[in-house]
C-alpha cells in the first residue's frame, strides 16, 4: 500500500529502506522480484537500503558499499564480488576465504606470491612491491576438492589438504577443509553428481589461478 502511494505521484526518485526485513526468508525473495519487476516497469531511479547482501545483489543495477559512513565502493555485483578494492569489501559481499601471501614480484596488473610454499601468478588491480604482505581473495565456489591421489589440470593451483567440517544443504554441500594450518571454505554444487568426502578425509584442494584475487593488506 505504501508503494501504490508513493508511486502514483509519479516521483523522479523513489528511496526504500530496509522494506523487506519484517518477512520471512521465501517471502523476502517473491517481494524482491516484484519490486525489481516493477521498478523496471516504471522506469523511477530508485535507492534501496538493505544489509542483505544477496538482496542488494538481486536487485541492483549498481551498488554501494558503506563503510563508517563512507563509500568503500560502488559498483555492479559482479564488480563488487570478482574484483573488491579492500578487505572490508571483499568480506561483506559474499562469502570470502582471505589467504595471507608474501610478493615475490610485482608486474603491470599481476605479481608473483608464495603460498603455502607455493608460487603462483596472481591479478593485482593494485601496485605491490616485492616482499610486501597481502591478502588473496579466493571464494569458496572456486575451491575444488579431489580425492587425495588424484592429478589435478594443469593449469591449476593445487595442494594437500585434509576435510574438517561437511554441511550438506540439499543442492549443494559446504565443506571447511584445513590447508597449512589455515581453514578454507569450499561449496560444491550437485553433490550427487560429484560425491561426497567425509570428514577428515585427505584431499587435493585446486583452484584456477585466476580466481585468485590479489588485496594490499591482510585480514
Amino acid at each position: 500500500m505504501a508503494v501504490a502511494r508513493a508511486v502514483v505521484v509519479e516521483p523522479s526518485l523513489l528511496l526504500f529502506d530496509e522494506p523487506l526485513s519484517n518477512l520471512d526468508a521465501k517471502l523476502r525473495v517473491q517481494m524482491r522480484e516484484e519490486l525489481s519487476r516493477l521498478q523496471r516497469q516504471l522506469a523511477i531511479t530508485t535507492i534501496y537500503v538493505t544489509h542483505d547482501q544477496e538482496e542488494a545483489m538481486a536487485i541492483s543495477d549498481r551498488i554501494a558499499v558503506m563503510q563508517a559512513g563512507r563509500v568503500a565502493q560502488v559498483g555492479t555485483a559482479h564488480d563488487l564480488y570478482r574484483a573488491p578494492r579492500s578487505v572490508f569489501v571483499a568480506q561483506f559481499i559474499g562469502r570470502v576465504n582471505l589467504l595471507p601471501a608474501r610478493v615475490l614480484r610485482a608486474g603491470t596488473g599481476a605479481a608473483t606470491v608464495t603460498l603455502w610454499g607455493r608460487e603462483v601468478t596472481v591479478l593485482a588491480d593494485e601496485p605491490v612491491a616485492a616482499g610486501q604482505s597481502v591478502s588473496l581473495v579466493l571464494r569458496p565456489e572456486s575451491v575444488a576438492l579431489l580425492p587425495e591421489r588424484a592429478v589435478a589440470p594443469a593449469q591449476e593451483f593445487a595442494v594437500a589438504g585434509v576435510v574438517r567440517g561437511r554441511t550438506f544443504l540439499g543442492e549443494k554441500v559446504e565443506y571447511a577443509v584445513e590447508v597449512g594450518g589455515t581453514l578454507l571454505q569450499a561449496v560444491s554444487y550437485d553433490p550427487l553428481r560429484h560425491g561426497l568426502f567425509d570428514v577428515d578425509a585427505p584431499v587435493q584442494v585446486a583452484c584456477a589461478p585466476a580466481s585468485l584475487r590479489l588485496l594490499r593488506g591482510q585480514g
